[in-house]
Protein backbone atom coordinates (compact mmCIF):
# COMPACT_ATOMS: atom_id res chain seq x y z
CA UNK A 1 0.00 0.00 0.00
CA UNK A 2 1.37 3.40 -0.97
CA UNK A 3 1.71 5.89 1.87
CA UNK A 4 0.47 9.21 0.56
CA UNK A 5 0.62 12.31 2.71
CA UNK A 6 -2.97 13.48 3.15
CA UNK A 7 -3.51 17.03 4.41
CA UNK A 8 -6.53 17.56 6.68
CA UNK A 9 -7.74 20.94 7.93
CA UNK A 10 -10.19 21.48 10.80
CA UNK A 11 -12.90 23.60 9.16
CA UNK A 12 -15.19 23.91 12.17
CA UNK A 13 -15.08 23.46 15.94
CA UNK A 14 -18.58 23.65 17.38
CA UNK A 15 -17.94 25.27 20.73
CA UNK A 16 -18.36 28.85 21.91
CA UNK A 17 -14.61 29.21 22.44
CA UNK A 18 -13.68 27.69 19.09
CA UNK A 19 -11.42 25.18 20.86
CA UNK A 20 -12.33 21.50 21.27
CA UNK A 21 -12.74 20.60 24.97
CA UNK A 22 -10.98 17.25 24.45
CA UNK A 23 -7.35 16.56 25.25
CA UNK A 24 -6.10 17.53 21.76
CA UNK A 25 -7.52 21.10 22.06
CA UNK A 26 -8.16 21.25 18.31
CA UNK A 27 -8.84 24.69 16.86
CA UNK A 28 -10.49 25.84 13.64
CA UNK A 29 -7.91 26.04 10.87
CA UNK A 30 -5.51 23.54 12.42
CA UNK A 31 -3.77 21.34 9.85
CA UNK A 32 -2.83 17.67 10.17
CA UNK A 33 -0.85 15.42 7.89
CA UNK A 34 -1.98 11.82 7.69
CA UNK A 35 1.19 9.90 6.91
CA UNK A 36 2.52 6.41 7.59
CA UNK A 37 2.58 7.37 11.28
CA UNK A 38 -0.60 9.27 11.89
CA UNK A 39 -1.00 12.04 12.67
CA UNK A 40 2.07 14.18 12.38
CA UNK A 41 3.40 16.28 14.02
CA UNK A 42 1.45 16.93 17.23
CA UNK A 43 -1.49 14.53 17.50
CA UNK A 44 -5.17 14.75 16.73
CA UNK A 45 -8.55 14.41 18.39
CA UNK A 46 -9.75 10.79 18.48
CA UNK A 47 -13.14 11.69 17.01
CA UNK A 48 -11.55 13.61 14.16
CA UNK A 49 -9.26 10.69 13.39
CA UNK A 50 -12.17 8.24 13.43
CA UNK A 51 -14.03 10.49 11.00
CA UNK A 52 -11.10 10.89 8.58
CA UNK A 53 -9.74 7.35 8.65
CA UNK A 54 -12.22 5.68 6.22
CA UNK A 55 -11.57 8.33 3.55
CA UNK A 56 -7.80 8.26 4.09
CA UNK A 57 -7.82 4.45 3.88
CA UNK A 58 -9.78 4.54 0.60
CA UNK A 59 -7.46 7.19 -0.83
CA UNK A 60 -4.46 4.95 -0.17
CA UNK A 61 -6.02 1.98 -1.99
CA UNK A 62 -7.64 3.68 -4.98
CA UNK A 63 -5.95 5.48 -7.84
CA UNK A 64 -8.95 7.73 -8.34
CA UNK A 65 -11.92 8.78 -6.23
CA UNK A 66 -15.06 10.23 -7.68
Amino acid sequence: MTNYNIKCVAVDVRTESGVCPGSAKCQKGETYMLTARTPEPAGICGRAFATMHPMAFAMRWAEEMS
